[in-house]
């Protein structure tokens, strides 16, 4: 017969239990966030904030030498961090002309979700949650949904998707023009 289990035993076997639960969760973390989560860590170096009215547009050279063209009502930051420059997307319509520079890569947030790259030309527009995604030169990374169930998909020259207000990414489809109007 078994002998039941003193406190102390049931006690070291939870918190065991607890401590392979919390190394999980801490990898999984790490390994799903892409390295695109470093940039909350410390406080961006450079920070910029563009909008533009409704019937305007505008083109703004940014400090990398990367090009931003904004469409009318477009609201956008630009945050520069030692290993990555992100643009937020708050509303509106950008088109990225992104320096290649591979250590610190472009990444433009809005919605649910958020497109990687390191050296490209591609637009994005924010309508609401739903962000469109299309890609005139290189290739762009789009990620949807939180770390712990994200998806990805690669974005091609010539090929745009979306993603949906429920974090889904669209099938990725052929574009007739190669970028989209800003």
């Amino acid at each position: 017969m078994h002998k039941p289990l003193s406190a102390k035993r049931r006690l070291g076997l939870a918190l065991a239990g607890m401590l392979v639960v919390l190394v999980f969760i801490s990898s999984s973390y790490m390994l799903y966030s892409n390295g695109t989560q470093k940039q909350s860590q410390a406080p961006a170096r450079q920070v910029f904030t563009y909008a533009t009215a409704d019937n305007l547009k505008q083109q703004v050279h940014l400090p990398d030498g990367s090009i931003l063209s904004m469409g009318g009502g477009t609201n956008v930051s630009v945050h520069y961090y030692p290993d990555s420059r992100v643009i937020k997307l708050s509303k509106g319509n950008i088109v990225v002309d992104a320096v290649e520079d591979k250590q610190r890569p472009m990444i433009v947030e809005g919605g649910k979700g958020k497109v990687i790259a390191s050296g490209n030309r591609f637009n994005v527009r924010r309508d609401g949650s739903v962000l469109e995604v299309a890609v005139a030169a290189g290739s762009v990374r789009v990620n949807a949904g939180s770390w712990w169930n994200q998806t990805s998909k690669y974005v091609n020259e010539g090929m745009r998707l979306q993603v949906s207000q429920s974090s889904e990414l669209s099938d990725v489809q052929r574009i007739e023009r190669p970028i989209l109007e800003y």
